[in-house]
């Protein structure tokens, strides 16, 4: 892909592929790198009923009341290890996403870099990925509004099957558009692009294009 500037503030954007594609992600891409993840697993009391739902019955296919048992262990570690990652809270569909918002404005003016999996789960966009929530790209317009920095989306592909992951050419925020606009720009191009490079790791052709539709946005 091409070099994107040293200065510009850089937010990943990935496909899910489930447990294996933040894993990949956090350990295949430059580091230091700060995860948006879902508010329940920073949350000692939530994290254990999340994984349980989320990770250890569909993905270790165990039920109740091994499953539980399961995940109360694996929620111990995995808000500690979200601590020690400082992975930033996100408050979907709550006035909080606000926090989240300025936390990552934070980060990134602080020279670090974001890693965000924007997918809607159970609203599939293809047979690849589901569709993507466009809440994430306010960072870009916050960021400007505070800083006048210009963000740069970097889109993420992974590929379980393939065990692989892949970068794509940077996406850059424009601000001087009108934001409605920009935003369902940046949201098109990042899940053609992520699957494209699916597609092509997988020695495919062709991608289905995408139905125009009002996807739910969390800001």
């Amino acid at each position: 892909p091409r070099m994107i500037k040293s200065a510009s503030p850089v937010i990943f954007v990935a496909n899910h592929e489930q447990s294996y594609g933040p894993v990949t992600a956090m350990a295949s891409l430059p580091q230091p790198l700060f995860p948006w993840v879902t508010h329940e697993v920073t949350d000692k009391r939530l994290c254990p009923a999340y994984i349980e739902d989320d990770f250890v019955k569909p993905e270790v296919r165990v039920n109740p009341p091994l499953s539980t048992l399961i995940a109360k262990v694996i929620g111990r570690i995995c808000v500690g290890i979200m601590h020690d990652l400082r992975a930033i809270p996100v408050y979907k569909q709550s006035k909080r996403i606000a926090e989240t918002i300025r936390a990552s404005v934070r980060y990134l003016d602080q020279g670090r870099r974001l890693l965000i999996f924007p997918e809607i789960a159970n609203l599939p966009f293809n047979d690849i990925i589901c569709e993507f929530d466009t809440g994430f790209v306010a960072i870009a317009r916050s960021l400007f509004e505070r800083t006048r920095k210009i963000a740069t989306f970097l889109p993420v592909a992974v590929n379980r099957k393939l065990k692989s992951l892949r970068l794509g050419d940077p996406i850059e925020f424009n601000p001087f558009r009108p934001y409605h606009v920009e935003r369902a720009r940046i949201r098109e191009e990042l899940m053609e692009k992520i699957c494209a490079m699916y597609l092509d790791m997988q020695g495919m052709e062709g991608i289905r294009e995408p139905v125009p539709a009002d996807t739910p946005s969390l800001v």
